[in-house]
Parts: C-alpha cells; structure tokens; sequence
C-alpha cells in the first residue's frame, strides 16, 4: 500500500486539505494519506523547509511526499518531482525542499508538464489539488515518472539560502526559526554539531537561560532551553508561552554557551 504524505500552509478550517484527500482518493483509493503538518506559517517557505526535514527519519521507505507552501503559485515557477534514495517528493519548485535534500539528496527530477495527469481543469491560485494531488495519486497506482514530464537538471533545482548555526571556541549562535502552537521557539542550532559537553546558559531576548533535558526541569513559568524531539535547540515556558513572554520573533539571535556566558 503506497503511503502519501502531506504537509502544508492551509490550516484545517478551510477545505484545501479535504479537497486534496478527495482527488488522492479518487485516483488511488488503496493509498493511505498521512497529514503530516498543514499549520505552516502562510507562505512561509523558509519555515516549511524546516518542518519537512525534521521528517526525513520517520517518513517511510519510497513514501510520496507532497509539500504546498506555495507563495508563487500560477507564476512561471515550475512544478516537480524528485525521486531520492527514500522518498518521491512533489511540490513547488521554490526550494521548499531544501532540508530534505541536506539529509536525503535528490538522484532524479521531472517537471510535472504533462496535463494528462493534472485535474481537467487547472485553477491558476491551486495546485494542490489540480497538479500535486493527481501525480501523488498516479504515482501511489504504480505510473513510472516519465510520464508526468521531461527530466531535469538535479542542479536546476531550487534551493533556498538557509540560515546556519555558527560555532565558535565558547557558544554556538543561531536564531529562532518559528514558534509552534504552544509558544515553544524552536531554533537552527543542532543537537549533533554541538559539542556533547557543552552545558549553556542559553543566552536569547536579553535573557539567560538555564539548558535543561526537559520541562519538569524547572518549576511552574520559568523560561527554559532544551533540545525537543526534532533535535533542535528549543525555548519554551514551562505551562505558558515563551513566544508571548519574550515578545520573540523569527530572526531573533539564540546564543548557547559551552560555560559561563561572557
């Protein structure tokens, strides 16, 4: 059974998701559909290229992956698919995949020009539904990617300019790169280009802040820092919102120190 998974910036309160399952399960009723994330800031490329590499160990073997987070939709950017050694990737060509190329770097790619395979009538601002969802579906039925266009460059690919953590003899300094729905700022700093004994403060919004392995750490509203679940470095308050406390925005600088802060 081929397994397709979503990720997107619709949000659930309009139909845009619904809508795709419906194309996906008139094309390849067998397919199982996985909604990976559909609450990605809007428009948000950048934040959208975080969130699918954060998936790359989990998604499984020869899944299809669909991204939207498509500010230039109907415009002459292109549409592709890219076939990695793990994963068929479906999108917009607008560098929303990035991260999952750092992890798992693309071995084919086509442009989706063939109409046969996109919904009869192609709305200019949708592509989700009309083009992504009916090639994720073709694709789940078994259909060999030559048919949905003409190969590409794997150098034509788009690849946004992301920010990266730098290390330095006392810290690492990265930025926040989004706060998720529980106010937690999830940053570019990496667990595994850490070093092992580096033991903070954690220094971000004129605050310092103690690194600790989790939320029971520290007492009812303090501030915290500690690596979450995606192996990024992550501020939270714990039972509270450290977004609303910090007044924190995207961009904001996030130092970890390897001892005392200087």
């Amino acid at each position: 059974m081929a397994v397709v998974v979503l990720l997107s910036d619709f949000g659930l309160e309009d139909p845009y998701v619904g809508l795709m399952h419906c194309v996906l399960a008139g094309i390849s009723p067998e397919a199982r559909v996985v909604d990976f994330c559909h609450s990605v800031p809007a428009q948000d490329v950048e934040g959208g290229a975080w969130l699918l590499g954060s998936a790359v160990d989990y998604v499984p073997q020869d899944a299809i992956v669909v991204g939207v987070v498509d500010p230039g939709v109907g415009s002459t950017r292109r549409s592709i698919l890219v076939r990695t050694d793990k994963v068929f990737l479906v999108g917009p060509d607008n560098g929303l995949f990035t991260k999952w190329y750092e992890f798992d770097p693309p071995k084919e790619a086509w442009v989706l020009e063939n109409a046969e395979f996109h919904l009869d009538r192609v709305s200019a601002t949708f592509h989700g539904r009309d083009i992504f969802a009916p090639v994720a579906g073709w694709l789940a039925e078994g259909k060999d990617p030559k048919f949905f266009g003409p190969k590409v460059s794997l150098k034509s690919l788009e690849r946004l300019d992301l920010p990266r953590m730098r290390v330095f003899s006392d810290k690492v300094e990265g930025q926040i790169l989004y706060s998720d729905s529980f106010g937690n700022l999830v940053t570019n700093i990496e667990r595994g280009k850490v070093p092992a004994d580096a033991r903070g403060p954690v220094r971000v919004c004129g605050r310092e802040l103690p690194l600790v392995r989790t939320f029971a750490d520290v007492s009812k509203g303090a501030v915290l820092a500690y690596f979450g679940s995606m192996g990024l470095l992550e501020i939270a308050r714990r039972q509270g919102s450290a977004a609303d406390l910090l007044a924190a925005r995207r961009g904001n600088r996030v130092q970890l120190f390897f001892g005392e802060a200087s």
